[in-house]
């Protein structure tokens, strides 16, 4: 049983590899962003059709204020992986992105990080405000029943209730 939010997350499957691994073959900590941030870029272009290249053209780019990450079971160096990623709160300056690793049938969740990011002008690397262009584009992404306010331990909390931890 999956929750309505699960199933709006863009998804794709990774492997683990070798290089990203510590001598144990866990997936080292850090390695985790990695993934989630590959993930959610290849998540933009395939399932939104935003190609974050023509975006810094347009003098648009963003960079990342936080990551609020817990680490809940280890992912193993040659294992496929599920990863989701969703919008979860925007404002004027700053997009909140929930990205999530499961075992690649999501019956069990191995990590799960809130990432702010900043909205930053190209030309002088200066915090900007979205546009409201942007800002209409990204309601449409963004996932309302996720209580951001709420913190992220209540979110793991309701995510524990359909996905094994």
């Amino acid at each position: 049983k999956q929750s309505v939010s699960m199933l709006t997350h863009a998804k794709s499957t990774q492997k683990i590899r070798f290089r990203d691994c510590d001598l144990f073959g866990h997936l080292n900590n850090s390695s985790y962003i990695d993934y989630f941030l590959d993930a959610r870029e290849d998540h933009l272009s395939n399932n939104y059709g935003m190609n974050l290249s023509e975006l810094y053209k347009q003098d648009q780019a963003w960079v990342v204020g936080s990551h609020e990450i817990y680490y809940l079971r280890p992912a193993f160096y040659g294992e496929m992986v599920c990863l989701l990623s969703a919008l979860v709160e925007v404002s004027q300056d700053r997009l909140i992105v929930e990205m999530i690793m499961t075992d690649e049938k999501m019956q069990q969740m191995k990590a799960i990080t809130w990432s702010s990011f900043f909205s930053i002008s190209i030309k002088t690397g200066t915090k900007k405000s979205h546009s409201q262009e942007f800002m209409d584009f990204a309601s449409t992404m963004l996932l309302e029943d996720i209580d951001y306010h709420n913190g992220i331990n209540n979110r793991i909390k309701a995510l524990s209730r359909i996905i094994k931890r």
